[in-house]
């Protein structure tokens, strides 16, 4: 039988999260990208295109690429596409000798001699140059495959687009539905790799369990109000974003309580009032890779993740370099509303900045740290408990 156990602080928030479950009959790779890609240009267009014209009334708004005019500096909105020569290839990757063993996975696609960058719509694409996007500026960093865009720029003598200035999306506003924030405190923890032949692992989460349950070798699903559970990367799950819930059979002693809420990844879910939005980390890991070796710091990490927000778009990067589901005329990695609260997880290291009033979190994987992150649902403020041992 069941235990029953009141929760009246979590919240599936179904208007957005729904989006993220796609059911069973629905997750074929049969269809294409396309739809994908348009459905995002098309939602997240007005949005770069007022922010671009807001600052430049005076540039004329073309709207199609084909049709920008010689020698006139216009205003043109679309996606960028990173050609990257360190990129992934599927098609190489088929035409590979299988009797070879693959290459090992690249920490970075960046090879500033040979990469190019373009922009393009439904009409076409147009590469883009230009002093403002040079490699390694930070401008360049933002513009990754993906992304919707408004451009400031003039046709050159050559048929490229020279960048003067990027407009994104922006954060939407809020959920306009009202909730009100209870005070509380909200433990996040990621990559636990529970299961693994690790003393020093094992100890610290048991240290973990007893800090969070008060006692030894106690239940987190009996003892606390709420425990949310995401997949990651490593888990017995779909690699494809979004990641599908966990199997309830899998989880048989913690499965039988309520307090148990097994999410997608990405998601989105209320507690104590505050709406959340949560990743394991595969999308800011797969951004990071656009930039060189020794740029990706855990700076890099934080202002990636800040980035999506003002992209409104949790992964651009999918489905290029990035595996994810092809949606049928629409795109579920949108972000349609600004969260209270948005955490990446499986990071190197914490790190945290408000964006926007978002609060951005960068949780580290706790079996490499030892770390976990407390906030305060009411101030939104963060700080680290660590379990070295």
């Amino acid at each position: 039988m069941a235990h029953h156990r009141p929760d009246a602080s979590f919240d599936a928030l179904p208007a957005l999260s729904d989006a993220l479950r796609i059911p069973p009959s629905e997750r074929s790779f049969g269809r294409q990208y396309a739809q994908m890609y348009d459905f995002r240009l098309a939602v997240l267009r007005k949005r770069a295109k007022e922010a671009a014209m807001e600052r430049h009334a005076s540039a004329t708004h073309v709207d199609r690429l084909l049709d920008i005019p010689p020698r006139q500096v216009c205003v043109v909105t679309g996606t960028f596409f990173s050609a990257l020569r360190r990129k992934p290839d599927v098609l190489q990757d088929i035409a590979r000798d299988l009797s070879l063993p693959p290459p090992p996975p690249r920490t970075s696609y960046v090879d500033a001699e040979h990469d190019e960058l373009f922009f393009e719509d439904q009409s076409g694409r147009v590469r883009l140059v230009g002093e403002a996007i040079r490699p390694g500026s930070e401008l360049a960093s933002k513009c990754v495959t993906g992304v919707v865009a408004s451009i400031v720029g003039i046709e050159t003598p050559d048929g490229d687009l020279e960048v003067r200035h990027v407009y994104f999306p922006g954060l939407p506003p809020p959920d306009t539905a009202p909730t009100t924030v209870t005070g509380g405190r909200i433990v996040l923890a990621s990559g636990l790799r529970a299961g693994e032949a690790d003393p020093k692992n094992d100890l610290a989460r048991e240290l973990l369990v007893e800090w969070l349950t008060g006692e030894l070798d106690a239940s987190l699903c009996e003892s606390l109000h709420a425990v949310v559970v995401m997949p990651g990367a490593q888990d017995p799950c779909s690699a494809a974003l979004p990641q599908q819930p966990l199997l309830r059979t899998l989880l048989p002693r913690s499965s039988v309580h309520d307090t148990l809420h097994l999410c997608t990844n990405p998601t989105w879910f209320s507690l104590h009032g505050r709406r959340i939005l949560a990743t394991s980390g595969q999308n800011v890991h797969d951004l990071l890779k656009y930039l060189p070796d020794e740029a990706q710091t855990t700076d890099a990490a934080l202002s990636m993740a800040a980035s999506t927000l003002e992209w409104s778009h949790i992964a651009p990067t999918a489905p290029d370099t990035l595996w994810c589901y092809p949606f049928k005329a629409t795109d579920a990695l949108v972000i349609r509303a600004a969260p209270d609260l948005y955490i990446i997880g499986n990071q190197d290291a914490y790190a945290t900045k408000l964006v926007h009033n978002v609060r951005l979190i960068l949780v580290p994987s706790f079996a490499r740290t030892h770390e976990v992150v407390v906030l305060d649902t009411e101030t939104l403020e963060p700080h680290v408990m660590s379990f070295h041992t």
